[in-house]
């Protein structure tokens, strides 16, 4: 039954998970069908104030070429009023005879207008608006009068048209008149102009929707408009709160993109003032695409999803079905013949239980009679029916109740203690079987091995009950019974065993030593390298990310939880801080990352943007964004917690910026009042060393926020505590006073301070893309200054920082100019970056492999190597002079190393000892300034 409810669960989990896809999915597409849609629709809008521009320039030419024609000229040369109005209705007849070739419009007026812009003769009667002055009405007609073609919308006869009006030109140069031509804007017109943008369109006129595009019938020149929407688009664009026609019209511009439902259908639109008159000010046009046609198809989207996870929930239950019948039930049998056997019928017997199973089952039956040394099935004959109660069975072993352990340990319990296991079980099966034939007791099919192994399960039991080391056993005879009585013992381990394992040179462990071994030489090692997280589990160091989990999850219990971390966030078996903590029923509100993300996949000084985490769904804020501003988290991000938790693996330098992430986080929430809490890592370099010098104020960045040494020797904890202390010696800057606020440091427990990574026990996890290994963050120091030159710092190689060059270099020249490095080996090599600097091209240079981490100095080697390849190649050598960290100036070299001095000494040719001697003080200084700061368990 219960694996017919794991079937039902995981239907239930394919009825989620396809829920979940469909309500992704279609809100995604939802969304950007919406999104796709208010983009055309502002498309098209642009599109027809351009094409209406146009038009209108094309049409007022049109009208000015006509005003030119003779028989348009002649009408004024007539010698009387009538012979005039009828050489004017002639020719308005035979202009708009022109204007409809080649099959077009015909047009709703032409008439010509006397130098006083009165009516003349218009198309159509002869007597028709005569002397009607239209001058007064509409200033078109005055400019036109003026000597320039215009256009222009005007309300003739109470509809809405479009207007050219041109001056007609006596040939003496004196204009004698006016040719008007004009077009009401019709439903046909709005249809043309949606077919041509493939939105819906609607004129607007004097405060009225005048037409649409809409069809309630017909098509194409049967196509009838849709009143009924025209007059609902007329209610929304000028009776609506927002009235977004008059908002169109007084802005003169057009409105944001607003949705609006016609019909029961919803549209998105954007209304503009209609371009293209030269006068109007009260026409407009609005452009309308379908929002509801868009999400059809995510409907029908959402109709596969639905019906392939039905299809799939169907599957899976046929499946489950089929695996229950022909596998599950087979192995639940077996599975209670092992419960059997567990619980102490060590002589059961598998039975068949199916074709797939049944060679199973006659191995297992075959097993045990191995083990127990009884007699083997033979599965090609038939079992005989036997007489049980001739036969010895284990269920019939007696054990007295027995008293328990008692604090002082008896001879008997002392002798038994000190016998060999093969002598004390053979021993006390010869009593036995004599004791069982002393009283006439079955003592067929007992074997040694049968009943040791039954003695033992008796044993177990027993032990975990009284809690002791062991329990041996007596055979006692009372009457007929033959019993076996418990002896248990409880002696003291021995001072060997109590330390947790044999001790190693310098008092590292055994398993200390592997767990150094497999992180120092995984290449050696091979497949047994995948045995790493099981060694180190119980390892020596364990993580202030594994002790809050154990022992301190009070300190977040009710409380909104952020946490800002990054891939080396990981407890001791590798699982992630996030997912530990929601392992531990603490579900983080909101995840915080530092440079290269929470995933750890941007590379250097990429910014990064919020985002949510892909596995958790978490909203992700960046903290390293591309303005020094988005280092620090935002007060909208901190209102949303009460205690930011810090799991970030350094690397010991003063360069990485994890450090400067947790320092900057600490000072934002203080000020917001969310408490702090520092989860401590070791520091790979350990924490004894310290090399460089200050930095100045004018170098203050990303890369030395505070005025620590290049290698200061503190943990990521220890760090909190020294600035939240304060550092008196950075003088006036807002560094130099106290934080206030709620910190609380969870240290690790087995870390000491002479440790390097390796010693750790601890699996090593990148913790950003170029910090593949220990190796590398024991060169970091000296080897992240090659940033600051134009030579490859082994980016886009496998080894970045441990390989370092350039293709004018000479690798060989280079390695024995410093051959004389303490704790190092330099090894001439050529290698061919894949990316970044000198990506493709054949590099000379070397690789740094440290012989002795406690002699190796990594700032002052890395320095050494600069300047002895600013020496061998003085042409083309180069400090990078490009933006770093946010920086603009000074250089980057100044950056990094705090002032100017190095990079001076450098271009100088100078010895850098007086500058290594010089920062020796400042090393001296920082050792006893942070002493306060170091956590004590850690000596």
């Amino acid at each position: 039954m219960h694996r017919m409810k794991i079937g039902l669960v995981a239907a239930i989990v394919l009825v989620v998970v396809t829920a979940g896809v469909y309500s992704a999915v279609t809100h995604e597409m939802r969304d950007a069908s919406i999104r796709t849609v208010e983009f055309d629709v502002s498309r098209a809008q642009r599109m027809h104030g351009d094409i209406v521009r146009l038009e209108a320039l094309e049409f007022a030419n049109l009208v000015a070429g006509l005003a030119h024609r003779p028989g348009v000229v002649a009408v004024f040369s007539k010698p009387d009023e009538t012979g005039r109005r009828q050489a004017a209705f002639d020719q308005a007849e035979q202009l708009n005879g022109l204007l409809q070739t080649g099959g077009a419009r015909k047009a709703d007026i032409v008439a010509i207008l006397d130098a006083e812009g009165k009516v003349i003769a218009r198309d159509l009667n002869v007597n028709a608006m005569y002397g009607e002055d239209l001058r007064t009405k509409f200033p078109a007609v005055a400019t036109a009068l003026s000597g320039e073609p215009t256009k222009d919308i005007w309300t003739l006869q109470g509809r809405m048209t479009r207007v050219a009006v041109a001056p007609i030109i006596h040939p003496d140069g004196t204009i004698r008149g006016a040719l008007l031509v004009g077009y009401v804007v019709t439903a046909r017109d709005a249809q043309a102009k949606r077919d041509l943008l493939g939105t819906e369109v609607a004129y607007f006129h004097n405060g009225k929707v005048h037409t649409s595009s809409f069809v309630s019938e017909g098509t194409g020149e049967n196509a009838k408009e849709d009143g009924n929407k025209t007059q609902a688009l007329n209610a929304i664009l000028f009776s609506s709160p927002e009235a977004w026609g008059r908002q169109a019209l007084q802005k003169n511009a057009p409105t944001e993109v607003f949705h609006l439902t016609l019909d029961g259908r919803e549209y998105a639109a954007v209304a503009a003032p209609l371009h293209g008159n030269s006068f109007d000010k009260t026409s407009g046009v609005i452009t309308l695409m379908s929002i509801s046609d868009a999400l059809e198809s995510v409907s029908s989207v959402g109709m596969k999803i639905l019906g392939f996870g039905v299809l799939s929930i169907l599957v899976m239950l046929a499946a489950v079905m089929l695996t229950s019948q022909r596998f599950i039930r087979p192995l639940d049998k077996i599975e209670l013949g092992v419960a059997e056997i567990i619980n102490g019928n060590i002589d059961y017997q598998f039975k068949p239980v199916g074709p797939d199973f049944e060679g199973l089952s006659n191995g297992l039956n075959v097993m045990l009679a191995r083990l127990l040394g009884r007699e083997e099935p033979n599965e090609d004959e038939p079992e005989e029916e036997q007489d049980e109660t001739s036969r010895w069975r284990s269920d019939q072993m007696l054990v007295e109740e027995g008293s328990g352990p008692s604090a002082a340990s008896s001879p008997e319990a002392s002798a038994l203690s000190q016998e060999a296991e093969p002598v004390y079980f053979t021993r006390i099966f010869n009593e036995y079987v004599a004791a069982l034939k002393s009283q006439g007791k079955p003592t067929k099919g007992i074997t040694v091995q049968a009943f040791t192994a039954k003695l033992r399960l008796i044993e177990g039991g027993l032990k975990q009950k009284w809690k002791c080391r062991m329990v041996r056993f007596k055979v006692n005879t009372q009457g007929e019974q033959v019993t076996l009585k418990p002896i248990p013992i409880n002696y003291r381990r021995s001072p060997a065993r109590e330390g947790g394992g044999a001790r190693g040179p310098a008092g590292l462990s055994v398993r200390q030593r592997i767990g150094a071994a497999l992180n120092a030489a995984p290449a050696r090692l091979g497949p047994l390298a995948a045995l790493a997280p099981a060694l180190y589990k119980g390892g020596m160091v364990e993580t202030g990310l594994d002790v809050l989990c154990r022992d301190r999850l009070a300190l977040l219990r009710g409380r909104r939880v952020g946490v800002l971390c990054h891939p080396a966030s990981v407890a001791g078996d590798l699982t992630h801080a996030v997912d530990r903590l929601i392992q531990a029923g603490v579900r983080p509100v909101m995840l915080f990352g530092p440079e290269h993300g929470v995933r750890g996949e941007a590379q250097d000084m990429i910014g990064v943007g919020d985002d949510q985490d892909s596995r958790t769904a978490i909203p992700v804020a960046s903290l390293y964004g591309s303005t020094f501003a988005s280092l620090a988290p935002r007060r909208e991000h901190l209102a949303q917690i009460d205690v930011l938790v810090v799991d970030l693996q350094d690397v010991g330098s003063r360069y990485y910026t994890y450090v400067w992430t947790m320092v900057l986080s600490m000072e934002a929430a203080f000020a917001a009042g969310v408490a702090v809490v520092v989860l401590d890592r070791p520091n790979p370099l350990g924490g004894v060393a310290v090399e460089g010098g200050p930095v100045a104020e004018s170098c203050r960045s990303f890369v030395g926020l505070c005025p620590v040494p290049v290698r200061h020797g503190l943990t990521i904890g220890e760090m909190a505590r020294l600035r939240a202390g304060g550092m008196p010696w950075a003088g006036d800057s807002r560094f130099a006073r106290p934080l206030d606020g709620e910190l609380t440091i969870v240290p690790m427990r087995g870390w000491r301070r002479p440790m390097t990574f390796a010693e750790t026990g601890l699996p090593w996890v990148m913790p950003s893309p170029n910090m593949p290994t220990p190796d590398t963050a024991l060169v970091y120091p000296g080897q992240c200054l090659f940033e600051a030159t134009n030579l490859s710092e082994g980016r886009g190689t496998t080894r970045p920082f441990e390989i370092v060059g350039a293709p004018f270099l000479d690798g060989y020249a280079w390695a024995e100019a410093v051959a004389d490095a303490p704790g190092l080996h330099l090894r001439p090599l050529s290698f061919r970056p894949t990316f970044h600097k000198f990506a493709g091209r054949s590099c000379g240079g070397v690789q740094l492999h440290v012989s002795d981490p406690a002699a190796f100095r990594p700032y002052a080697t890395g320095l050494a190597l600069i300047a002895t390849a600013r020496r061998l190649a003085p042409g083309e050598f180069r400090w990078r002079t490009e933006a770093y960290e946010f920086v603009e100036h000074p250089p980057a070299i100044d950056l990094l190393t705090g002032d100017e001095r190095a990079r001076r000494a450098v271009d100088a040719g100078a010895t850098l000892r007086d500058l290594l001697d010089a920062d020796a003080g400042f090393e001296r200084t920082f050792v006893e300034a942070r002493r306060p700061a170091l956590i004590a368990d850690y000596a």
